[in-house]
C-alpha cells in the first residue's frame, strides 16, 4: 500500500470536523442575525405611520400663525407704533383686520399634526395665491404649535378702477387681493380707464398704461402738491401715450407720455414737473391754478378753460402759451 493511499492521521480528522462545525455555525449566525434585522426592518416599515400618528396625536396643539409682516418706512410710525387688539404693538402699514385674514387663510391648510409636511406646502401655495408675496421662502413649525412664515412682501402703489371695482396694485402692476367697490377704499391715488381687464392674481396688468400711471405717480409723489392729485386717467395711453393727471377738484392736467417714454415734441418729464412746481407756488397753491384744463406736455403751458378742454387735447400748445415753466397763456 502506497504512503498517498494512507488513512489520514486521526489529528487530521479532528481539526477537519472543528472547522466544519465553526464554518456551519458561523453560517447559521449570520442567518439568525439576517432573520432578525429583516424582522425588525419589517417592524419599523410597518409600525412607523402607527408610531408616527400616536406621537401626532400625543404631541397635537392648537395652531398659531405669525409672519413678518411689512412694515412702513415712516419713522414717525415706527417711533410711535400703536398697539393693535391684542395689545401688540405693530408698525405695519397692512391693516389689522387683513393681517387677521391672512393668518385665517394659513390656518385653513395648516393642521395640527407636527409631521405634516403637505400641510406646510399647500399652506406656501395658497398664500402665493392672493398676490401678497413676491417670494414664500419659509413655512416652519416652531414649539408650541406656532407656525411661522417668512416671505418677501409686494407693497401696494395705488388703485386700478375697472368698470365698478377698484383693484390694489404693486409698483409693477402686479394684482392684489381684495377688490372694493369703486370709491370704497381710500389712502390710495385711483388709476383710471386701463386698455386691459384686470390679470390674475400676482401677475402684472397689461397694456403698458397701468405701469406708464404707476410711474408718474412715483414721479409726483415727492412733490408737496401730491395729495391734490385724485387720479390718473390712462384712457389716452394706448393710442396717443398720453396720460391726464386728475387733481381732486376735478381740473385735468394733460401730461403726456409716462416719465420714461420717448415721445416727440414732447418736453421732458424734469420740465414738466417744474411747470407743476411753478404753476403750485404762484397760484397760491393751487396745483390746477383754478382751471379746468392745463397742458404741460411741452415747453409752454397751455390754460384752457372752455368745456371742450375737459376732455384731454392733443397736438401742439398755441402760439399764445407762455414760454416758461410756470407761465401760463389762455386759450379764450
Amino acid at each position: 500500500m502506497s504512503k498517498d493511499a494512507q488513512a489520514p492521521h486521526p489529528s487530521e480528522r479532528a481539526a477537519h470536523r472543528f472547522v466544519r462545525r465553526r464554518e456551519i455555525v458561523r453560517a447559521v449566525n449570520t442567518g439568525l442575525i439576517a432573520v432578525i434585522l429583516g424582522s425588525l426592518i419589517i417592524g419599523l416599515a410597518l409600525g412607523r405611520p402607527a408610531l408616527q400618528a400616536k406621537a401626532a396625536q400625543s404631541r397635537r396643539v392648537p395652531i398659531s400663525v405669525s409672519f413678518n409682516w411689512p412694515t412702513t418706512p415712516s419713522a414717525a410710525q415706527r417711533a410711535k407704533p400703536k398697539p393693535d387688539e391684542r395689545g401688540e404693538t405693530l408698525t405695519s402699514w397692512l391693516s389689522v383686520p387683513y393681517r387677521r385674514h391672512l393668518e385665517a387663510l394659513a390656518r385653513t391648510t395648516l393642521t395640527e399634526d407636527p409631521f405634516d409636511r403637505n400641510a406646510l406646502e399647500a399652506t406656501r401655495l395658497r398664500l402665493l395665491e392672493t398676490g401678497w408675496f413676491e417670494r414664500i421662502f419659509s413655512v416652519r413649525r416652531e414649539a408650541n404649535g406656532l407656525v411661522r412664515i417668512e416671505a418677501d412682501w409686494r407693497v401696494p402703489a395705488a388703485l386700478v378702477r375697472y368698470r365698478d371695482r377698484d383693484r390694489l396694485v404693486s409698483s409693477k402692476g402686479e394684482l392684489l387681493e381684495p377688490a372694493f367697490k369703486a370709491g370704497e377704499a381710500d389712502g390710495f391715488k385711483v388709476i383710471v380707464n386701463p386698455s386691459k381687464p384686470p390679470p390674475r392674481i400676482g401677475e402684472a396688468w397689461l397694456g403698458g398704461d397701468v405701469q406708464g400711471a404707476l410711474a408718474l405717480l412715483g414721479s409726483l409723489r415727492p412733490y408737496p402738491f401730491f395729495d391734490q392729485v385724485a387720479s390718473i386717467d390712462a384712457s389716452a395711453y394706448a393710442s396717443k401715450k398720453q396720460l391726464v393727471i386728475i387733481t381732486t377738484s376735478g381740473s385735468r392736467l394733460i401730461w403726456g407720455g409716462a416719465p420714461s417714454d420717448t415721445t416727440l415734441g414732447e418736453a421732458s418729464a424734469a420740465t414738466k414737473l417744474a411747470h407743476l412746481a411753478a404753476i403750485y407756488k404762484q397760484f397760491n397753491k393751487r396745483l390746477d391754478a383754478g382751471k379746468s384744463t392745463l397742458d404741460v406736455r411741452f415747453d409752454r403751458v397751455l390754460v384752457d378753460n372752455s368745456a371742450a378742454a375737459l376732455a384731454a387735447g392733443s397736438g401742439q400748445p398755441k402760439d399764445d402759451a407762455a414760454s416758461t415753466a410756470g407761465a401760463t397763456g389762455r386759450k379764450p
